[in-house]
């Protein structure tokens, strides 16, 4: 079936891909979580869509909090502006597989703060990003996330009105020490050595996988898109799983964080980071770090492939 043509509105904030991403100030801070919630997670958000023979499980019983500042964004046709984002998001790796049979390692990213409008639009209505506007809080003189806010409901009940709240913050160390040393691809075989629980794959196996993808230097990101039905509310128009690949174009440099980084989280009603995905907090709401990284690098996020879709039937 041919696809009929984008309608291009004047006005829209709907931008066209690729997206070339340049100057991605980014830390990867890798959080212990229940690994049978991020299935039970997994399973409704990527595993639902009718037809799909596809299916996803959960690599490592961890979570990335994943602050990042983004210099520079492009879109396609090039040469007719750029912009900026900060996100703060939240996500895990997942296998692949097809019946039984292995495929790759794909990214999931299951929560997503950024601060720009336009981003948000886009990433939402093109690929599925599970975005939500909000507001940063930067390390001083920095340009590097700190801490992320969004609106949210504190209770369900008929007086409760949306409202800003934080959702994340960074804690560094005392003294903030800066990066230990320069790290390379290799240095994630050291989950392995913390990574517990009845995993898809023995731990090594796993981390291995996940090295492969981050070396050959083109990480599948798997989403769910879908819209409403204006009929029917309860029902989707359209659902779909797609992947897209983020092709690492430059990485200038990647540093180990020292030890001691910690996150404090907060499980709102709307927005329940904490245990959704499962992830081990003291009674705070606070996370150890088990592994950190700091890295500086460019993308491309470039047109993906429909998984799986579903919806209305064309008549």
């Amino acid at each position: 079936m041919a696809l009929p043509q984008f309608i291009e509105l004047p006005g829209s904030s709907v931008y066209r891909h690729p997206f070339p991403l340049q100057g991605m100030n980014s830390q990867a801070l890798l959080l212990h979580a229940d690994y049978e919630q991020l299935k039970k997670t997994t399973d409704v958000w990527l595993n639902s869509v009718p037809g799909n023979d596809v299916h996803y499980v959960p690599l490592l019983p961890f979570v990335i909090c994943n602050p990042v500042w983004i210099n520079r964004i492009s879109w396609t046709p090039a040469g007719q502006g750029w912009m900026r984002e900060s996100d703060f998001n939240f996500a895990y790796y997942v296998a692949c597989f097809k019946g039984r049979e292995f495929q790759y390692i794909a990214i999931a990213q299951a929560y997503l703060v950024v601060d720009n409008p336009l981003t948000v639009s886009t990433g939402r209505e093109v690929f599925g990003y599970r975005k939500v506007f909000g507001q940063m809080e930067y390390l001083a003189g920095t340009y590097q996330p700190i801490a992320a806010s969004t609106w949210v409901l504190r209770d369900e009940s008929p007086d409760a009105e949306m409202e800003i709240a934080e959702v994340a913050r960074i804690i560094p160390p005392a003294g903030w020490p800066a990066a230990t040393r320069k790290a390379n691809w290799e240095d994630l075989k050291q989950l392995a050595e913390v990574a517990i629980g009845d995993l898809v794959f023995d731990a090594a196996t796993g981390v291995m996988h996940l090295i492969e993808m981050f070396k050959a230097q083109n990480l599948p990101v798997v989403y769910l898109l879908q819209l409403r039905d204006v009929q029917f509310p309860e029902s989707a128009a359209f659902q779909a799983i797609l992947e897209s690949p983020m092709q690492i174009t430059h990485l200038h440099s990647a540093w180990f964080l020292p030890p001691g980084y910690k996150v404090q989280l907060t499980n709102f009603p709307s927005y329940p980071l904490i245990s959704d995905l499962g992830l081990r907090v003291d009674a705070n709401g606070v996370a150890d770090v088990a592994l950190g990284f700091q890295t500086y690098w460019d993308c491309v996020l470039q047109p993906g492939r429909v998984v799986a879709m579903a919806g209305r039937p064309t008549e």
